[in-house]
């Protein structure tokens, strides 16, 4: 998480950006200002976990914010992870090592919704087809 001295660093940033206030098409009633939107997404970033009201606060200041305004906040979508191409040619401890750092690459969900069947007492083998899901998806 950057610290105050960096949030503040992207507000000004964002204000030397472009306009004052956020999109007229925006789903929201009240239209404020970008720098009052990151400064709002920044406080409920620290807050995470973040309650259903939080949730859907969060949801309309980014749907307000351009991407490059996200980006300032370090809220931009992650990279996305890679596997190795030479996979199959690997040592089995090597495979290994090379799918755990891929799966810890994946970040968590913090949009309160599940996109995937996540019970675990289904069999092994639909365990297996939505991890697979989940890769592919990716």
């Amino acid at each position: 998480m950057p610290a105050a001295g960096s949030a503040r660093a992207a507000i000004l940033a964002a204000k030397a950006h472009g306009s004052d206030s956020v999109d007229s098409h925006s789903p929201t009633k009240s239209k404020i200002s970008r720098e009052a939107a990151l400064e709002a997404l920044i406080k409920l970033r620290d807050e995470v976990p973040l309650s259903k009201e939080q949730g859907e606060k969060a949801v309309a200041l980014i749907q307000q914010l351009a991407t490059s305004d996200l980006e300032l906040c370090q809220l931009g979508a992650p990279k996305r992870p890679t596997l190795p191409s030479n996979l199959e040619k690997l040592q089995m401890k090597e495979r290994l090592f090379a799918l755990q750092k891929y799966i810890s690459c994946f970040e968590y969900n913090f949009t309160n919704a599940q996109y995937f069947n996540v019970l675990k007492n289904r069999p092994l083998a639909r365990v297996m087809d939505t991890a697979k899901e989940i890769m592919r998806r990716s």
